[in-house]
């Protein structure tokens, strides 16, 4: 079981100002929490291997290749922009 002072203590290291039902309160739920902890480090896992993900997925990603056959839409949307400069929209600088 979770000490009151050790309550007190994690709301004054996170700022929390806790009434004393409050501390209460917490000190049951956290001694809940570690008591379910402690269940849990009972297991045997020594032979399960650590994963990140539960499902076997990959990021599905495309290879960064220029695309050809867009030239007609490429260049109504550079005609639609302020000012361009080699097949490119010419913007101000953003950082100095």
């Amino acid at each position: 079981m979770i000490k009151k002072e050790e309550v007190e203590k994690i709301a004054q290291l996170a700022r929390l100002g806790l009434s004393s039902e409050e501390v209460t309160k917490l000190q049951t739920e956290l001694s809940k929490i570690f008591g379910y902890i402690d269940k849990l480090k009972e297991l045997k896992t020594d032979k399960v291997e650590p994963v990140s993900h539960p499902f076997n997925i990959r990021n599905v990603m495309r290879p960064d290749a220029k695309r050809s056959g867009k030239r007609a839409e490429s260049s109504k949307l550079l005609e639609a922009g302020p000012t361009t400069k080699d097949q490119y929209l010419k913007v101000k600088a953003v950082l100095k």
